[in-house]
């Protein structure tokens, strides 16, 4: 369950002393608690609760700028290198000392943006953290006013009147300020319709009164001006109280209205079961990998481990292969040679010849005989260019046999020695080029 603490402040100099408005609501805009607290004493005034509570600022819009700038389609690419050139002509302050902020939806060549002192910023913020509330929105109180497209929204909060004239656009004034501005705002919005040509409109404005709107002159003399200028105008009466009625609206559109928590003054707190599943996502990762490090470590110990013994038993069996052989770096490069017949120690190894010839010829005598004889050892000696063959056979008849189809192939050959042991006969002979 989620739900809103929104806190409105209503001085741009914040200090300990400082009245602060507070409302607590549903995620759907209900409200369940609300009141007014002095800054330095509003984190004991707040009601408790088990659900994740995220934090609502609504600043005065005496303290920023919202206005617009048209940047071409080709640009906007680059708005965020162009934005500070095009609406520092709009400044008074340097534009190095201003935070600029965009709505969330924009579209077309009119780009709307809200411009206010970094100090200031930076000076709301470090309020509220020293008291442990950190807001995840900024909104300008203008812009939490409720609004119909299309229609001017004047709302009594307080000293001031909040006059909203758009979507993203409208600003904060006193009573003394705010019918000379509307008088400029209405001659704009008649030269505008000459310009463009279009089918004259009928301005609506509503007047909205909160409960416990203070200031009953200030109500008369904006209905006197309304029916003054002729102005089709409709009168609104709140029992909310104008920081409820900002809170309110200002959950409901929660997702459309511009956060001012944007560039280098984004949200300075997840909530607190966000950071929990944060750190617990941390120490979830931290685990796997050092899981998947000590398994890396393991199994290459033991892969190196497995790779030492192959290298000395590959070494082993190569010495067996050839004795001769005084020197052994690397067993697999050096028996790939001698099987290629490529020079090794300045020798041309016959082995891969001779091995052959005496296979093919192997298997023409179990052809003929239909009695298998087998190679119980072979051994090459390099420098000689010979192979020396341990034949078990059934009788001497055999390996005399098989000494004459060697011969055949072009083979000097050589029976060593012949042993009758039982039914088999041992015999030894060398093989080697004529």
């Amino acid at each position: 369950m989620i739900e809103f603490l929104c806190l409105q402040i209503g001085e741009v100099a914040l200090s300990d002393s400082s009245p602060v408005d507070w409302t607590v609501t549903t995620a759907d805009g209900r409200i369940t608690a609300s009141g007014r607290a002095e800054l330095q004493e509003l984190a004991g005034c707040l009601p408790a609760s088990e659900a994740v509570r995220r934090n609502l600022l609504i600043v005065p819009g005496s303290a920023l700028l919202l206005t617009s700038v048209e940047v071409v389609s080709q640009q906007q690419r680059h708005l965020k290198q162009l934005l500070p050139f095009i609406v520092e002509e709009q400044l008074v302050e340097p534009i190095e000392s201003m935070h600029l902020a965009l709505p969330p939806f924009r579209s077309g060549q009119r780009i709307d943006v809200a411009a206010l002192r970094r100090e200031t910023l930076a000076h709301w913020l470090e309020q509220f953290e020293a008291i442990g509330i950190l807001p995840d929105y900024a909104f300008a109180d203008v812009l939490c006013v409720p609004q119909k497209q299309g229609d001017w929204q004047l709302l009594l909060d307080g000293d001031s009147v909040l006059y909203r004239e758009a979507l993203h656009g409208g600003m904060s004034l006193d009573i003394e300020t705010v019918l000379p501005v509307l008088d400029m705002a209405l001659a704009e919005d008649e030269q505008r319709q000459l310009e463009t040509g279009g089918v004259e409109r009928e301005l609506k404005v509503a007047l909205l009164s909160p409960q416990q709107a203070s200031l009953p002159a200030s109500k008369e003399r904006l209905q006197q001006w309304l029916k003054g200028r002729a102005l089709l105008s409709q009168e609104v009466d709140y029992s909310e109280s104008a920081a409820e009625l900002l809170a309110v609206n200002a959950v409901c559109h929660v997702e459309s209205t511009l956060n001012l928590l944007q560039g280098d003054f984004k949200a300075i707190s997840a909530n607190a079961d966000e950071r929990r599943f944060v750190r617990r996502s941390m120490l979830s990762v931290a685990a796997c990998l050092a899981l998947f490090l000590s398994f890396t470590l393991l199994g290459g110990i033991y892969l190196n481990h497995r790779a030492d013994e192959s290298f000395s038993h590959s070494v082993t069996l190569y010495k067996s292969l050839f004795p001769q052989q005084r020197r052994v770096i690397d067993p697999v490069k050096q028996m790939r040679r001698k099987l290629a017949g490529q020079v090794v120690g300045g020798v041309v190894s016959d082995f891969l010849p001779l091995l052959d010839t005496a296979s093919q010829a192997l298997s023409r005598l179990d052809e003929e005989s239909q009695v298998v004889a087998q190679i119980s050892q072979l051994r090459y000696d390099n420098q000689r260019g010979n192979i020396t063959l341990e034949l078990r056979a059934e009788h001497i008849d055999q390996l005399e046999r098989y000494k004459t189809l060697l011969v055949e192939e072009g083979l000097k050959v050589e029976i060593l020695s012949a042993s009758q042991d039982k039914d088999v006969v041992n015999g030894r002979m060398q093989i080697a080029r004529s």
